[in-house]
């Protein structure tokens, strides 16, 4: 076990500051931090300076007199619209991007459709244009975004760059995070689309409380991502959970690859006739579930999760489908262990929001000087409705 050193104390210091000034509802005094946090007045003082210098805190107004009839005590304020962080979309039909302030508050956020026609370089311009219109929308100058995440369909390595994508093949050995960050002069993360829905579960979603999960999306393709200790699990080779790769692979008697193919129109309308109780859409969607339900076991049993969470086309219309999946894993299933199922209440944002939070998590030190911040409680665009 290494031994903790004077800068581990330092940005454990630090953290329990900004944590403090972060979540406060009002400008906090030096006393107020030290009643907050139990550390000494000096070492707060020491903080607020490195978080004055990086523009992260600031003095407020001074109003009134103090306690003794003299001047009050300076009182800081976290300085959230000092930074930005964003997260970005760069799916193969809808590119979806969010901007957040150092608090967490969504402060923009944009969607456009693209186009299956469109490849390489004009889709990359697309993509990039979305996130300068976001920035624009801010007010603020660009160079306060610090820290970029962003979702890609397709195997991505730990540099950030798209090995081999089947959805956007004009994409495969794209360096996605490189050409970002070149454009937007920030440090940028990018990480596979699906694997960022499972990863958002943790922060936003229905797995908060839960340490692994499996991650069933089913949409335009049928995936699986994978969690362990509340991370994407990427495998020795960065495909851990990618079934639909293996040659021959059908997911279902009404799937082609790892495409559904619905009887009439798509899948959001089958869920929605079987919600209303139309007889031949519950036996079309509970067909649907009981094929895909083998290899969800096969899955769960190998990794044995806290739970399993699925998203997409199947967690709508009240979660229906979901209720069918717990019933076919329970009767898969000899054993007594109990996986819960969750629909997952992300929705569309689900790899946006993922993204969002890798940035935070991957920028912690560009945005506050500190590695390990945690990310704060985001306010998602829905709740400012």
């Amino acid at each position: 076990m290494a031994a903790i050193g004077p800068s581990d104390i330092r940005e454990a210091n630090a953290l329990s500051c900004l944590q403090s000034l972060r979540v406060a509802d009002r400008p906090l005094s030096v006393t107020d931090v030290a009643q907050r946090t139990g550390l000494s007045r000096p070492t707060i003082e020491a903080v607020l300076a490195d978080f004055a210098a990086r523009g992260l805190v600031a003095d407020a107004p001074v109003e009134g007199v103090g306690a003794a009839g003299g001047r009050p005590a300076r009182r800081f304020g976290f300085v959230a619209e000092s930074g930005l962080v964003a997260g970005l979309d760069a799916g193969p039909r809808e590119a979806r991007v969010v901007l957040a302030d150092l608090s967490g508050r969504i402060v923009a956020e944009r969607a456009i459709a693209i186009d299956s026609a469109v490849e390489g370089d004009d889709r990359f311009e697309l993509v990039a244009s979305l996130l300068d219109e976001a920035l624009r929308s801010t007010g603020m100058p660009r160079e306060r975004l610090r820290s970029l995440g962003v979702g890609a369909s397709g195997i991505v390595d730990e540099a950030g760059t798209i090995t081999q994508s089947t959805v956007v093949p004009s994409w495969s050995g794209r360096a996605i995070a490189a050409q970002l960050a070149e454009r937007f002069g920030c440090l940028t993360t990018a990480e596979n689309d699906v694997k960022l829905r499972a990863y958002a579960e943790h922060h936003f979603g229905a797995a908060q409380e839960a340490a692994s999960i499996v991650f069933l999306h089913v949409g335009t393709w049928v995936t699986l991502a994978l969690t362990l200790d509340r991370e994407i699990f990427h495998g020795q080779h960065r495909s851990a959970g990618e079934v639909g790769s293996r040659r021959g692979m059908r997911w279902s008697s009404r799937t082609e690859g790892s495409a559904p193919v619905w009887s009439t129109g798509d899948g959001s309308e089958r869920i929605a006739s079987a919600v209303a109780g139309d007889a031949a859409a519950r036996d079309e969607v509970r067909t649907f579930v009981r094929d895909i339900a083998p290899t969800l076991a096969t899955v769960a049993l190998t990794m044995d999760p806290d739970m399993v969470v699925v998203g997409g086309l199947l967690a709508e219309g009240g979660g229906v489908a979901v209720e069918w999946f717990r019933e076919e894993l329970d009767d898969l299933i000899a054993l007594a262990t109990d996986f819960p199922v969750s629909p997952s209440p992300l929705g569309a944002r689900g790899i946006v929001l993922g993204a969002l939070a890798m940035a935070f998590v991957q920028g912690s030190e560009a945005l506050f000087g500190i590695p390990g911040a945690p990310i704060p409680a985001v306010t998602c665009p829905e709740d400012q409705q």
